[in-house]
């Protein structure tokens, strides 16, 4: 069977309609919303409005997946609407809403109904094109899950210890559905590793990448949410041995190293978010070691300044007025996913610094400046009707009273205790507000997610 067999058998079908609409949907995302597709108006009105526009594909999407349900339709291409409408959802009403969740749920039960989870590396009925689809397909819903349960804290719904995951291939899409000649030609160009020696990054090494980086998240998971002390450093030290040693094994052309333009370009862009998904990781890691043994707090800080430094760069560069799209930086996400427990990290030990200033080395006047340009950026960039609108609100309150009463002279020492870095109350004088937000920094899994 041909690729254009295949996609025949199933434009036809719900499954396949579903599809174009969900994809359509999560694509209108990366279009600006002063975009001239949106700005145009007619009688006083915006003839289309981008968040009415992705809700009608979301619903339309949903219709399809409803009639393949009545039906008692179970199929590969259904479980590729799924996962696509969970990423839909996801943008429309955000991570933590029980929506994304439940069809996350959806989309792992077919996929291990249908078997997809397992392969068989005898078959040779299956062709090419199916095989690799099927293995981007697994990939990418491993890949959401982990960012869901990441967010929400919650065990994981499909776990690398019970799915065959290999990695994709480092193909383009014209050459996984190209003709024999053409395909046999682009697996020769692959490196030993898998990689493609073009170095190109518009094949498949984002989803291999990718794929590396939700096993380890899974990794992450398991030290974060376990409860049990005993062996934590050394497991937390194994795991950032794996994150480094996955990091030194990327191609050349995956490896990170400073933006040296003021306009950088887009695989530039790609694999700064790459560098950032690592750290990440480490910084997920170090916030546990912080909590439950109390060490590792510099490296804790180290991590977090770079991350929010990183993203206030990104979101100052994308948001030029010449940029169109920003389909490689979406702004709220990046400020509320990266950055706003990165602020927390930083704001409290800014705290911590002016109570009882114990470390010369720490940048108070730089960390000071950063927290500012991202209570600036959340005013500015997560406008009403955000999924993230009511957290980025609460949180850019919190942290201005925080600045607000470093960058005021101090008031005679007072025989009220010292907060302890563990996040205990202490901001005195300044309204329930801040110590109930200290309160709900527990440094769990998502401590700030739950400012909602």
């Amino acid at each position: 069977m041909t690729f254009t067999e295949y996609i025949s058998l199933i434009a036809s079908r719900w499954e396949g309609i579903g599809l174009l609409f969900a994809i359509t949907g999560a694509s209108i995302y990366h279009i600006r919303g002063e975009h001239e597709i949106f700005s145009s108006q007619k009688d006083g009105q915006p003839v289309v409005e981008k968040r009415s526009l992705q809700s009608r594909m979301a619903a339309t999407a949903e219709m399809c997946i409803q009639l393949c349900e009545r039906a008692g339709i179970i199929s590969e291409p259904l479980s590729w609407l799924q996962f696509q409408q969970t990423i839909l959802v996801s943008i429309l009403w955000g991570s933590t809403d029980y929506r994304a969740w439940k069809k996350l749920g959806d989309a792992s039960t077919m996929v291990f109904a249908l078997g997809l989870h397992l392969t068989d590396p005898e078959d040779k009925n299956t062709p090419f094109f199916l095989a690799e689809l099927r293995r981007r397909s697994m990939a990418a819903g491993y890949i959401v899950d982990k960012e869901l349960v990441t967010v929400l804290g919650r065990p994981p719904r499909i776990s690398h210890r019970y799915c065959d995951l290999p990695l994709p291939l480092d193909l383009s899409y014209e050459e996984i559905v190209g003709d024999p000649q053409t395909r046999e030609s682009a697996l020769e160009d692959l490196d030993t590793n898998g990689w493609n020696s073009q170095g190109l990054l518009s094949k498949g090494a984002y989803p291999r990448v990718a794929l590396l980086i939700a096993k380890l998240r899974e990794n992450v998971l398991e030290v974060t949410s376990s409860h049990q002390v005993n062996g934590l450093p050394q497991r937390i030290k194994e795991v950032y041995d794996e994150s480094q040693s996955i990091r030194k094994q990327l191609p050349l052309f995956l490896q990170w190293r400073l933006i040296g333009t003021l306009e950088p370009s887009a695989d530039e862009l790609t694999v700064q978010s790459i560098h950032l998904d690592f750290l990440y990781t480490e910084f997920l890691l170090y916030r546990t070691s912080v909590k439950r043994s109390g060490t590792g707090n510099d490296k804790l800080i180290e991590i977090a300044h770079e991350i929010l430094s990183t993203i206030l760069d990104r979101i100052a560069d994308v948001a030029k007025p010449e940029r169109t799209v920003s389909a490689m930086v979406p702004v709220d996400s990046s400020l509320c996913y990266y950055a706003l427990p990165c602020a927390g990290v930083l704001a409290i030990e800014l705290f911590r610094q002016y109570q009882c200033s114990t470390d010369a080395s720490f940048p108070r006047a730089e960390v000071v400046q950063k927290l500012s340009i991202f209570v600036f950026f959340l005013e500015t960039y997560v406008p009403p009707g955000q999924v993230n609108y009511t957290m980025s609100q609460q949180a850019r309150r919190v942290i201005r009273n925080i600045l607000n009463q470093v960058l005021t002279p101090p008031l005679p020492a007072s025989s009220s205790p010292i907060p302890t870095w563990m996040g205990e109350t202490g901001l005195s004088g300044d309204g329930s507000e801040s110590i109930s937000w200290l309160d709900t920094l527990d440094w769990g899994q998502d401590p700030w997610w739950n400012l909602t």
